[in-house]
């Protein structure tokens, strides 16, 4: 080969386009943490038992961390001023907790069961999944039961219809 030649091989490759060096991976998707607040009721204490109960290590489609926080929503809701049972109160409950979603239940007296004065009061429980960054529920379920034996009796099933797919 003549040098000419060879000089003017070594030059026009030096021309060449590059190969482009592959892109980095994508970064891993973020993990979610599901924070599961205590059920607390001073009037009806057997009927938190048996949520906080029927709560222990669930798991939920999509979340990758579960953390059990030793609070109800309402002291959470204390704790960030903000005590309304709306979107936005909740969502700064659950931005406190540093949680993308939470799980927690309410525990009301309902009407009397019977329009006496004497008669035992119903009970109203809610146990909701909120999502913390779209601000709204994922899913809820709610019943009002006759009396807290019953309330306790159906725990179990109000924490299944949230959590099961």
């Amino acid at each position: 080969m003549r040098p000419a030649v060879a000089i003017a091989l070594l030059l026009g490759g030096g021309c060449l386009p590059k190969a482009k060096p592959a892109p980095p991976p994508p970064p891993p998707p973020p993990k979610v943490t599901l924070a599961v607040l205590e059920a607390e009721s001073d009037r009806y204490p057997r009927v938190a038992q048996a949520i906080n109960d029927a709560t222990l290590g669930v798991k939920i489609q999509g979340v990758d961390e579960t953390v059990r926080a030793r609070v109800s929503i309402e002291v959470v809701q204390l704790q960030v001023e903000c005590v309304d049972v709306t979107p936005d109160c909740l969502k700064q409950a659950g931005t406190s907790l540093a949680a993308d979603r939470m799980l927690f239940a309410r525990i009301e007296e309902g009407p009397p069961a019977k329009p006496t004065r004497r008669a035992p009061k119903q009970v109203k429980v809610s146990v909701t999944l909120f999502d913390v960054g779209a601000g709204r529920d994922v899913a809820q379920a709610e019943a009002q039961f006759k009396n807290a034996d019953e309330a306790a009796a159906g725990a179990r099933s109000l924490v299944d219809q949230v959590v099961k797919p």
